[in-house]
């Protein structure tokens, strides 16, 4: 697939796979999320399915990465992975433990989030040093000092100069904030991070940067972590492995090399087409997926992305498609397997 249009080191650069190990560390089993909406006063309430019997893990050491269109669900799993959110249904274990029974300072400890705009998480009446010490003060790790020292490492493995230590939030860039909040989220050295969409607010060449850090940190730290992004070309680079969102499903998961190489869920193949690439001659991609759009208060029936998908038949209609190992991967597809390298006739 062609590559984004940003400089990322090579994945093969990273020594990740020697932290990496086969042991799950966090796992979701068959969570689901509704939402009750409003409807006012004329309008019956409606019922939003954010996440739909969702299960996934993330080995110690490895990067999972989520992926999926704007309102597939990825954003409600990081919160529930978070445990800002509590699930409808299904469990959340840390080590094997239910994350309900883990108290919340605990929790807060091990799994730390870096979120989308690093300017709303960070209080603008403190200074840069002052935001990374503050979840040390909180948790009561060490002493001022150390407090101060272990600060002021992770500032400049982030790359931040130290004249910009004093500084306050308003006073840096975009990327600058964002490191800010990744060393923020290192300081009481987690097991896992959860990034949801954490350069999709940045400028495409600050993009590649903070992309590199995240690897680079990860490879020396050990860190597991959670990848959220509309962008498989992003997730390419930066996942050992990757679960596809539609409509709050997980519809296909593996290893992040052989599922961009061989994609069975059509959906997957739409995302991996809907990659620019820097040729403006190329013009926009045509993958394919008509003008409907997925909407989490009217679920089709049958296979959920049956109303978009090129290749469908009666059966992807009437039917909803038990999860098939198909190469390596677990897809939810009827036809998995047997669509072949060229798209079939479209059903009308």
């Amino acid at each position: 697939m062609a590559l984004p249009a940003f400089t990322l080191k090579p994945k093969h650069d990273s020594p990740r796979k020697q932290v990496c190990d086969m042991t799950a560390i966090l796992e979701a089993k068959g969570i689901s999320r509704t939402y009750t909406l409003s409807g006012g006063m004329m309008k019956k309430s409606s019922k939003l399915q954010a996440v739909r019997d969702v299960s996934l893990y993330v080995n110690r050491g490895e990067t999972c990465g989520i992926v999926g269109e704007s309102g597939c669900g990825k954003s409600t799993v990081a919160r529930i992975l978070l445990g800002l959110e509590q699930p409808d249904a299904g469990q959340i274990t840390l080590d094997g433990q239910a994350i309900a029974s883990i108290p919340r300072a605990e929790l807060s400890r091990r799994v730390q989030p870096v979120f989308q705009d690093p300017y709303s998480t960070l209080n603008p009446r403190r200074s840069i040093l002052e935001t990374v010490i503050h979840p040390l003060n909180v948790h009561k790790v060490g002493d001022a000092p150390s407090r101060d020292r272990r600060a002021r490492k992770l500032l400049d493995q982030v790359g931040l100069p130290k004249r910009s230590f004093h500084a306050f939030p308003n006073q840096l860039s975009g990327g600058q904030r964002q490191r800010v909040a990744i060393a923020r989220a290192l300081a009481l050295d987690p097991d896992i991070l959860v990034c949801d969409e954490p350069t999709s607010a940045l400028d495409v060449s600050i993009q590649a940067q903070i992309l590199n850090l995240i690897q680079d940190l990860q490879r020396d730290l050990g860190v597991a972590m959670v990848f959220i992004s509309h962008n498989l070309g992003v997730i390419e680079h930066v996942a050992d492995r990757v679960a596809v969102m539609y409509l709050g499903r997980v519809v296909e998961t593996g290893e992040t090399r052989k599922l961009m190489q061989r994609p069975e869920h059509p959906y997957t193949r739409a995302l991996l087409e809907s990659v620019l690439t820097p040729d403006p001659e190329l013009g926009l991609p045509d993958l394919d997926l008509g003008r409907s759009f997925p909407d989490p208060t009217n679920i089709p029936s049958g296979c959920s992305f049956h109303p978009r998908c090129a290749f469908r038949t009666s059966v992807c209609e009437d039917s909803a498609p038990e999860p098939r190992q198909i190469h390596g991967a677990s897809v939810e597809c009827h036809l998995a397997g047997n669509l072949g390298e060229n798209r079939l006739a479209t059903v009308d």
